[in-house]
């Protein structure tokens, strides 16, 4: 129940020793541990993951891609002094009580920015109120601008050809049912 701070990754180190499995919602976030230690279903906290990325390609070429969650979060990429947001992510607004918190489902890719050397930290913000089910129930995918954006690009693709394909269904049978009052078999 901490919303952590942007630091140089050797002070978020030795002062955040904890480790959880992402993904996972959080009452399985820490396998292996009695039922005391375990984390509730609500609340707020913070994921830090350092990232060391291949010195050929630049940092500015990646991008972070984000599924739909039901907590709320906040994504940020620093540089590895953390002086330097490199790029960022909202899922509405994460906060430490019900009355602060907004959780958003929505999906989507956030560019990083350069950094001074290959190194950046991502630090994520996640609270839960409101549903059965805090935590991070899909884990980011990090990659090549171009790929990522493909794939979000594809993906929203195909699901606005399906529904095209469910409109079109819909609107056939309310047709037959205009057409053919008496038989009510046709609405269905």
């Amino acid at each position: 129940n901490q919303f952590v701070e942007p630091a140089p990754t050797t002070l978020l180190r030795e002062a955040h020793t904890d480790t959880v499995m992402v993904p996972s919602i959080w009452p399985n976030a820490r396998p292996g541990r009695p039922e005391a230690e375990r984390l509730p279903t609500v609340g707020y906290g913070t994921y830090l993951l350092e990232i060391i990325l291949p010195d050929s390609v630049p940092s500015d070429r990646f991008s972070l891609k984000v599924r739909s969650s039901t907590s709320a979060t906040h994504w940020a990429i620093y540089g590895e002094e953390a002086d330097t947001r490199l790029g960022y992510f909202q899922q509405g607004r994460p906060g430490a009580s019900r009355d602060e918190a907004l959780a958003v489902w929505t999906a989507g890719v956030a560019d990083v920015g350069l950094a001074k050397n290959n190194r950046i930290v991502l630090i994520v913000h996640a609270s839960n109120f409101r549903h059965a089910r805090g935590g991070l129930e899909s884990a980011p995918s990090l990659g090549l601008r171009e790929d990522l954006t493909r794939d979000y690009t594809s993906g929203r693709l195909w699901d606005a050809g399906i529904l095209g394909v469910l409109l079109i269904i819909g609107v056939y049978h309310f047709v037959l049912f205009g057409q053919r009052r008496e038989d009510k078999a046709a609405f269905y």
